[in-house]
């Protein structure tokens, strides 16, 4: 029924913590929830992000905007990738660019 469905969402989200019980039949918005829904992000990727957030506090790179630059670029846009550019682009980066490169998970 569609009240179980309800029931099951809102049970969802408070687990992921977008939404917090305040009493019965009383719910308020986490500040992750009013994050992703201030930015238009589904849950999934509003938890995708706050991951990726998470794991950069431990090795934020500040000495090249590259990290920054990861870190605010949509991950489900759909775009060509022109890998021998990449690869290119990649092989000449600074140091602080390719420790960057290393600290999201790019193997090169």
């Amino acid at each position: 029924s569609i009240v179980e469905e309800c029931h099951c969402a809102l049970q969802w989200l408070r687990e992921k913590q977008f939404v917090a019980w305040i009493k019965p039949g009383q719910w308020k918005p986490t500040r992750l929830g009013e994050a992703a829904f201030a930015a238009s992000l589904s849950p999934d990727a509003a938890i995708s992000l706050m991951e990726e957030l998470l794991r950069s506090r431990s090795a934020l790179v500040l000495t090249a905007d590259l990290h920054l630059l990861y870190l605010i670029s949509p991950e489900d846009e759909d775009f060509h990738i022109d890998w021998q550019s990449l690869h290119e682009r990649i092989y000449n980066l600074n140091d602080d660019e390719k420790q960057v490169v290393n600290l999201v998970g790019i193997e090169w």
